[in-house]
C-alpha cells in the first residue's frame, strides 16, 4: 500500500505481537506500512513539560537511530515528542489512533499525521473503520494495542490516573 490509501491488512501482514495478546483488534484499518523491525512504545502525560518532552525525544531519537520503530497513540505531550523523535532521525513510527482510522484528532498534531503520510517506513493504525469518533472509551482500548504492537513500553512522566498507567497496565498484562 502507499501512504496516499488506507484500509484493513490481511493476516500475514498483521502484526505478529499484537496477535499474542488477549483481545487482539479483529481488524486492523492502516494507512501507510507498519515497518517490519522491532517495536519499542513511548507513553506519557498529555500535560508534559519541557524536561519530559525533552526525555521523549532524545529517547525515541536514540531508537530511531538504532532502527526501532517507535509506537505511540498520536496525542499531545509525550505522545507528539515520541513520534517527532523518530520522525527527526528519519526513522519509523506507527501512529495508533483512538477511533475510527480517519480520526485525526487532535488537531495540534496535523503536522505529525501530514509526516507520517509521507514517510514510506510509518504508519497510522486503528481498530476502528472511518466514521468512528474518539470518545473516552476508545483511548483505553487503544492503549491495548500500543503496548500489544510493542516489545517494551517506555513510560514518560504518567499522573496517577492516566492513560499512560492503562497502558502500563496492558504492558505487564501482555508480558511485555
Amino acid at each position: 500500500k502507499d501512504n496516499s490509501t488506507q484500509g484493513s491488512i490481511s493476516k500475514n501482514e498483521y502484526p505478529k505481537l499484537l496477535m499474542e495478546i488477549s483481545r487482539p483488534p479483529r481488524i486492523l484499518f492502516v494507512k501507510g506500512e507498519i515497518p517490519e523491525r522491532r517495536n519499542i512504545a513511548i507513553v506519557g502525560t498529555r500535560r508534559s513539560d519541557e524536561e519530559s518532552e525533552s526525555a521523549a525525544l532524545l529517547i525515541a531519537s536514540s531508537l530511531a537511530s538504532s532502527g526501532i520503530c517507535v509506537v505511540s497513540g498520536i496525542a499531545g505531550g509525550i505522545d507528539r515528542f515520541a513520534h517527532l523523535g523518530a520522525m527527526q532521525e528519519g526513522g519509523a513510527t506507527v501512529a495508533v489512533v483512538a477511533g475510527g482510522i480517519d480520526n485525526r484528532y487532535p488537531s495540534s498534531n496535523a503536522d505529525i499525521f501530514a509526516s507520517i503520510n509521507n514517510s514510506p517506513c510509518s504508519a497510522i493504525v486503528a481498530e476502528y473503520p472511518p466514521g468512528i469518533h474518539s470518545d473516552k472509551w476508545a483511548f483505553a482500548r487503544r492503549n491495548r494495542i500500543i503496548s500489544g504492537m510493542s516489545e517494551k513500553v517506555v513510560l514518560v512522566k504518567a499522573p496517577a490516573k492516566s492513560g499512560a498507567l492503562i497502558t502500563a497496565k496492558y504492558c505487564v498484562e501482555q508480558n511485555r
